[in-house]
């Protein structure tokens, strides 16, 4: 894509810091980013406010899960979570009244999973039990084989309105058309 999806252009800042202020309109207020190689690029480019917390790992290698378990990994030696809300950069943070309707669902479900037309989507909320099971799954795994695996405890799937949770830009054309439609929806 020309540069790591993170540092691409969105309107007059960059992705990362887009997705970050999304975030904080929610009013979370305890956000981890993990980095992998382009930390020293992202970090050089970017700001960071004061309720970010910054880490980093250097096995990409391992997949993206890796990076969900070093993230429950830094949460953890913190303090004591409930669980996490996943988001990862190639896909938009939805707006904040997806979060109204998720928020409901999160205490009595492991994972609460959105789904736009039958398109699993993201954010997706692991419970404390979930992140456990995670960070004992030794080796690389796809985060949507263990959330089959896993079913058995109290997945929750449900449709919601918010277009952006289905979408996923891994090459320049998805990013356009992302841009696009964003433009079109929230000009």
């Amino acid at each position: 894509m020309g540069s790591p999806k993170g540092l691409l252009k969105y309107k007059k800042k960059y992705w990362i810091e887009e997705q970050i202020s999304r975030i904080q309109s929610v009013g979370f207020d305890d956000i981890v980013v993990v980095f992998g190689q382009n930390r020293d690029d992202y970090l050089a480019k970017i700001t960071i406010s004061d309720n970010v917390s910054i880490t980093s790992h250097s096995n990409e290698e391992l997949g993206p899960t890796n990076s969900i378990q070093h993230a429950i990994n830094h949460l953890q030696s913190r303090r004591e979570f409930d669980g996490i809300i996943l988001n990862h950069i190639d896909r938009p943070v939805p707006k904040k009244d997806f979060f109204d309707l998720i928020k409901p669902h999160l205490a009595s479900n492991g994972i609460v999973r959105p789904i736009y037309k039958k398109i699993c989507g993201h954010p997706i909320f692991f419970n404390q039990n979930i992140c456990s099971k995670i960070l004992n799954t030794p080796g690389v795994f796809r985060l949507d084989s263990f959330i089959k695996d896993h079913t058995e405890s109290n997945l929750k799937e449900f449709q919601v309105p918010n277009w952006e949770v289905s979408v996923n830009f891994n090459t320049k054309d998805q990013w356009l058309d992302f841009l696009n439609k964003d433009k079109i929806l929230n000009p």
